[in-house]
């Protein structure tokens, strides 16, 4: 297979999940890309967004906007390399636009602190955006993104993704302990991407992944349950869910028809066949 599966949102919008892995020794790990018109929003960097892009046929020159959830590396490893790499790019192109980064000021200042440590004699075209829970912010391209504040070892943040030509909203929670604010925050999401960090059931081993910052599949399956969104894409997946195939059906039976949907959109690189 020469690409990953896409997620269709309309005509002339798609979503495409880069990496689903909670480390990369199960797989790529979390980014996701949403095209709209043409134009594209990345939602996490992962570990290797360009060669993820790539491997998708996606277009990294039109990738002008980036949030980044918070600043654990499995989530923003490659922010460095894809913005020296979509700076290398423009000489190829007619010029292309300034990268605009969404965050809060922690995950900024350590992006920054990134791109400076690794590129210390070199300028980038990079507009930061400081993001304030509850204030709706409007991208180049045509996106609104919203925010919200979430329970984890590091600043992070969750967001709602609106577009201006289309009638679709898309619920990204960011790694966090479950929350009952989440509930009003995704209400009427088209398509939800929820962590699964855990496929634990013991209620004291999940109270410990709550207190890590991480929601599980129970977690997972009753936010899906109360927001009902047409697709959830799981994320933050654990090991055994690309190692077992019973696990893997486990995920599926407990995020229902909306969980079946988001399932057939994850990456296929070491996924379980078996």
């Amino acid at each position: 297979m020469s690409h990953d599966r896409v997620l269709h949102l309309s005509p002339d919008s798609h979503m495409t999940v880069l990496g689903c892995a909670s480390n990369s020794a199960s797989g790529p790990t979390t980014s996701f890309v949403v095209y709209a018109n043409e134009k594209g929003l990345l939602i996490d960097t992962g570990v290797d967004p360009i060669g993820r892009l790539t491997y998708n046929r996606e277009d990294v020159a039109q990738v002008s906007s980036v949030i980044v959830t918070h600043s654990h590396s499995d989530h923003c490893a490659g922010f460095a390399n894809f913005v020296f790499t979509r700076q290398l790019l423009a000489k190829n192109c007619d010029g292309i636009p300034p990268l605009q980064v969404y965050a809060n000021r922690q995950t900024l200042n350590a992006l920054d602190s990134q791109l400076k440590t690794q590129y210390p004699n070199r300028e980038f075209d990079v507009i930061e955006n400081e993001v304030i829970a509850g204030e709706a912010m409007r991208t180049p391209e045509g996106f609104t993104l919203v925010f919200l504040d979430s329970a984890h070892e590091v600043p992070a943040v969750s967001a709602r993704i609106t577009h201006d030509l289309h009638d679709w909203t898309i619920g990204i929670q960011s790694d966090s302990a479950p929350s009952n604010r989440f509930l009003k925050f995704f209400e009427g999401a088209t398509v939800l991407v929820a962590e699964v960090h855990s496929l634990e059931t013991d209620s004291g081993r999940l109270r410990r992944v709550h207190e890590r910052g991480h929601s599980g599949l129970a977690d997972a399956a009753r936010l899906v349950e109360m927001v009902q969104p047409e697709v959830a894409i799981p994320f933050h997946l654990p090991s055994e869910f690309f190692s077992s195939a019973a696990a893997a059906a486990t995920v599926a039976a407990a995020l229902g028809e909306a969980g079946r949907r988001g399932l057939q959109c994850l990456p296929t690189i070491g996924q379980c066949t078996d």
